[in-house]
């Protein structure tokens, strides 16, 4: 099955299988999963809380594919009413919290959510904290810059490193995109910052190689290890696992066997293949067993240039089923 069969479960961009039978007609069914993919967003409610103040909440959405720093001026303009002075000047103490848990700021929003709520349903409800950084289980902001400025430069340094650890994986080096001009790199994170789809491909392209040149593709894997699963340290074992996009008979990689060659305990092989005992889901939509994994890549990897897959297991898989579909 092609990335054409993928079928989007998130709130917004949903779409059918397209037939596709021509290389023209593909391109033009891979642009519009990559847009539905990128223009998907989550609902949230964000409430401010501080102790012995009224807790005022934000009503919004927020981008899958995106950072939640990069949210945090937008929540600075609608709260900063609310502020006192110390907190209007403490912006390294500022993060994110659901049920209890501070939110890994450096993961892309829609992994998050999808490991927040399994059911990928209803509005995502979060606390804004400014004081009291819990650094021992989130990566401290680092103080390269003042204002508000310090949340963009902090996931500038982040994605930074992951687009170069995602380059070398492909292409065994990290010569393309340490080789793009000044004005090429400003305009890459540019696109990020502003989510502007066609900018940042615009420059993708020149860091990715063909198909037939590329030498692995950069996965990274979260495990679920409980059924309702909110902390990411805790409860999800993460597996970086670059997989040639060809199995050793050089067909072309899938799906499962990639997962079957990554973590065979979860993916047992079988003929045809099935999944067992958990399965896969990319930008909260459940991949087939057959899906293409370098096409799969082409529309579905996140700004950091890795494709983030969450593995769910018996649980979650049973309780989907009693639930029904995912909206």
């Amino acid at each position: 099955m092609s990335c054409t069969n993928l079928q989007h479960k998130a709130e917004r961009a949903s779409f059918s299988p397209l037939p596709s039978t021509t290389n023209e007609s593909m391109s033009d069914t891979k642009s519009l999963i990559t847009r539905n993919i990128w223009e998907s967003f989550v609902k949230v409610e964000i409430t401010l809380d501080i102790p012995h103040m009224v807790h005022e909440t934000y009503y919004g959405t927020l981008h899958r594919n995106s950072y939640l720093p990069l949210q945090f001026s937008k929540l600075y303009e609608y709260f900063k009413y609310c502020l006192d002075e110390t907190h209007l000047s403490n912006f390294d103490q500022w993060w994110i919290e659901h049920d209890l848990i501070p939110l890994k700021w450096h993961l892309p929003i829609g992994l998050i959510y999808d490991i927040c709520l399994p059911q990928r349903t209803g509005t995502w409800h979060l606390s804004l904290r400014v004081d009291k950084f819990p650094a021992d289980s989130i990566i401290p902001y680092q103080n390269l810059e003042h204002g508000t400025e310090i949340w963009t430069k902090a996931v500038e340094n982040i994605w930074l490193n992951q687009i170069k650890e995602s380059c070398f994986v492909q292409c065994g080096s990290a010569k393309p995109i340490m080789s793009l001009s000044k004005e090429d790199s400003t305009a890459f994170w540019e696109a990020v910052t502003a989510h502007n789809l066609d900018g940042y491909k615009a420059i993708e392209k020149k860091i990715t190689p063909s198909l037939s040149n590329i030498r692995n593709i950069p996965l990274k894997l979260y495990i679920q290890q409980a059924n309702d699963v909110i902390d990411i340290e805790e409860d999800i074992e993460v597996i970086q696992a670059p997989v040639s996009p060809f199995q050793s008979s050089g067909a072309s990689q899938t799906m499962f066997s990639a997962l079957a060659s990554v973590i065979p305990e979860l993916f047992p092989r079988h003929d045809p293949p099935r999944y067992t005992f958990a399965v896969p889901s990319i930008h909260a939509a459940i991949i087939p067993e057959d899906a293409i994994l370098a096409e799969l890549y082409s529309v579905g990897s996140y700004l950091d240039g890795f494709l983030h897959i969450l593995i769910e297991g018996e649980k979650t898989i049973d309780r989907r089923e009693e639930g029904g579909e995912i909206n």
